[in-house]
């Protein structure tokens, strides 16, 4: 979502929550969520599973984390059916090895490296290698050309910790970017309008509103998008469905 998230319709109910007083989210599921596109949730997750569908009743991503008890990741697994990608990937000693699918069919191999306190230092996949530099909340900063050294995305976030902005460099300039504004960061974190931008021009603009649970995690979502294709206006409305289990 932020490229992406899930979300939905319907208002929080009419009683307050405060903030102050809801589980935190855990940085690694946030730097995941941000690098993979699912909603992150609150609390000691076991598990978060995630399911996108269109009007047509037909599912066009799906996602599912797990994680052990002290919140570091056992497998990950994330398959967008509109463009026939997919990866699967589980713990080992060397980090989070697996396999990426394309839409042609081809299979090649992905390798996420951990460091001591399980956050993913880098990637190293097909196209080569990244390395990750992280704030001083332990969320991804930036991520860099591990052979160059040249920044290939950074990463801004509001004080929740959820993104408000992403930026994507080719030659050193800026060439796509994501702004996310908030309905209400506090009590609707996942209501959001998201504007998508490629060489300064914005052509997708995306509404997320959602359903929570008790701990502000979103449950159910509706994503209505606005794309410009060819000077016209293209409406797409989809559905999430957010599943989470903690331990």
């Amino acid at each position: 979502m932020k490229l992406k998230n899930y979300f939905l319709l319907l208002l929080l109910c009419s009683f307050t929550i405060h903030a102050d007083s809801l589980p935190a989210y855990n940085p690694i599921v946030l730097n995941l969520a941000t690098m993979y596109d699912f909603d992150a949730v609150r609390g000691n997750v076991k598990s978060i599973h995630s399911v996108i569908k269109n009007n047509k009743d037909e599912v066009t991503y799906e996602s599912e984390l797990a994680l052990d008890k002290s919140g570091c990741i056992d497998s990950f697994y994330v398959k967008n059916f509109t463009i026939g990608y997919s990866m699967t990937m589980r713990k080992a000693t060397e980090g989070l090895l697996g396999t990426e699918v394309s839409d042609m069919g081809n299979t090649s191999d992905i390798v996420l490296k951990l460091n001591s306190t399980c956050q993913i230092i880098s990637k190293t996949d097909k196209f080569g290698a990244l390395s990750y530099t992280y704030d001083k909340n332990g969320l991804v900063d930036k991520a860099i050309n591990s052979k160059t050294g040249d920044v290939i995305s950074s990463h801004k976030y509001n004080s929740t910790g959820l993104p408000i902005k992403v930026e994507a460099y080719l030659s050193g300039e800026i060439y796509f970017e994501n702004t996310l504004e908030y309905q209400n960061e506090k009590t609707k974190p996942f209501d959001y309008l998201l504007r998508i931008a490629l060489k300064d021009k914005i052509f997708r603009v995306v509404k997320n509103l959602c359903q929570y649970d008790k701990n502000l995690n979103p449950t159910e979502c509706i994503i209505t998008s606005v794309e410009d294709k060819n000077s016209n206006k293209v409406t797409s409305i989809q559905k999430a469905v957010i599943e989470s289990i903690f331990y």
